[in-house]
């Protein structure tokens, strides 16, 4: 209510696109989508150009950010979204108050040279992400198999 109608004055084209369970959740409302779950996360990815995270309470690493970031999507999320995070102000646009969080949306909607420079940081964090992930994984293997 305090964003979507600020994007759509700046970018009336858009189409505001919301999956998984929450869709039971939020009510209707003028230019979003409903999809519910979706049976592929890949097709979800490649229809939407950047993913908006406004998560409201979480602990820890918010895999929704994670996830966006691993599909190469801009994403605009607030703090709580953004946590975990490093090096955030290269692979993500994190904002907190209603007017900048549509703000950034409508930027990086109208702003191609800038999505292309985000994905690639994101791309280039995930597989660093990952390998650390999987550097662990051994160092948690080798140890138990040690003992």
């Amino acid at each position: 209510q305090n964003v979507l109608p600020h994007v759509l004055k700046k970018c009336p084209e858009s189409k505001f696109m919301l999956a998984g369970g929450v869709c039971d959740c939020i009510p209707d409302y003028p230019g979003v989508y409903k999809l519910g779950k979706v049976a592929c996360l890949e097709d979800f990815y490649n229809n939407v150009k950047v993913v908006i995270n406004p998560i409201q309470n979480g602990t820890g690493l918010n895999i929704k950010t994670i996830e966006a970031l691993a599909y190469g999507k801009p994403l605009v999320t607030n703090s709580i979204g953004a946590k975990g995070i490093s090096n955030k102000e290269k692979i993500l646009f994190e904002c907190n108050d209603p007017a900048t969080f549509a703000d950034q949306i409508v930027m990086v909607l109208k702003n191609n040279a800038l999505c292309k420079e985000v994905i690639k940081n994101a791309q280039e964090y995930i597989a660093n992400y990952n390998k650390m992930n999987i550097k662990t994984l051994y160092s948690i293997e080798n140890y138990i198999s040690n003992k």
